[in-house]
């Protein structure tokens, strides 16, 4: 990162120098933030996953349920006594 800073100034730059050291301190906040983004960006990726997995399990488990129920009712309607 040191390079960085001094490939900004174009010339060689004392490191004890304020323009460098205030360069060098934003540069590092920079970095810093992108990694809370990077962080933050995996884990709302986490997040939207569990909950993509999550609604997917509960409507194989409504289809299973209403499957069930339609064939329940075919049963009994099937041997139901019927009328004449």
């Amino acid at each position: 990162m040191v390079e960085e800073v001094r490939r900004h100034f174009g010339f060689k730059i004392d490191p004890r120098d304020e323009r460098f050291k205030e360069l060098l301190e934003q540069k590092e906040k920079e970095e810093r933030k992108k990694a809370k983004e990077a962080k933050k960006k995996a884990r709302q990726e986490r997040i939207t996953a569990k909950l993509e997995e999550q609604i997917r399990l509960i409507q194989e488990k409504d289809r299973v349920e209403t499957n069930g129920t339609q064939e329940k009712e075919k049963i009994e309607t099937s041997n139901a006594p019927q009328e004449k």
